[in-house]
């Protein structure tokens, strides 16, 4: 009997022992992870998905039936924007979310309308890297400006099908004159092709004949 009650009290200290140092199935767990600081900027935008979208900017942005018209940000998901828009000349009090979508890899596209010379006429894509938490790269895909005769604008064709994103961008800048034989009117259109790649757009081509055909066939 004696030899029964000290091979009893040693299970009772043997359980003690590692009861002390087992872990509670009670502990609270603790989440170390940092919320993303992108977190609300993204629930303004309208998820899409897509093959191929034409990009283009209006005199009048704000009109219902305008594609990129997009949802006026407030100023807490402006200030998380890269500090080109902050310090823009033209101010950033009118910005818009229109759309996102996935890209290539932990990458994000955020389409958002901007503050030009004259109006948030100028359509740009934001490259955010939800893994790193930050925004990679700005693009600007659709511009429309015009003042005293001069005048340049922008549009892009955005393809997200197979592999990584591709921009086609047409570029028109130039003069006009209601003078004949005004020896300053002029207008040259330059053609871009770029391709993401590790959040950043890199150029692969440059006014080629496919570019120029591209675009040409776009305005039939």
């Amino acid at each position: 009997m004696g030899a029964f009650k000290n091979v009893l009290l040693s299970l009772l200290v043997a359980w003690a022992i590692f009861s002390c140092h087992s872990p509670s199935n009670t502990r609270p767990i603790h989440n170390n992870a940092t919320p993303s600081k992108y977190k609300h900027l993204l629930s303004q935008y309208q998820q899409i998905s897509f093959d191929t979208m034409k990009v283009f900017s209006v005199s009048d942005p704000d009109s219902v039936g305008y594609m990129f018209r997009g949802k006026r940000l407030a100023r807490k998901d402006i200030m998380v924007l890269p500090n080109e828009i902050l310090q823009s000349n033209y101010g950033y009090e009118k910005v818009y979310a229109c759309y996102t979508f996935k890209t290539d890899g932990p990458t994000v596209g955020l389409i958002t309308r901007v503050p030009d010379e004259y109006n948030s006429n100028a359509v740009k894509l934001f490259i955010l890297d939800t893994v790193k938490d930050t925004i990679m790269d700005v693009v600007e895909l659709a511009s429309a400006w015009g003042d005293a005769g001069d005048f340049s604008y922008k549009n892009a064709l955005l393809v997200s099908n197979k592999g990584p994103a591709k921009l086609f961008i047409a570029y028109t800048e130039g003069h006009d004159s209601d003078e004949q034989n005004d020896s300053s009117v002029y207008r040259k259109t330059n053609f871009y092709q770029l391709s993401l790649k590790n959040g950043s757009f890199d150029t692969v081509a440059r006014n080629t004949e496919g570019l120029i055909a591209l675009f040409n066939n776009m305005k039939n």
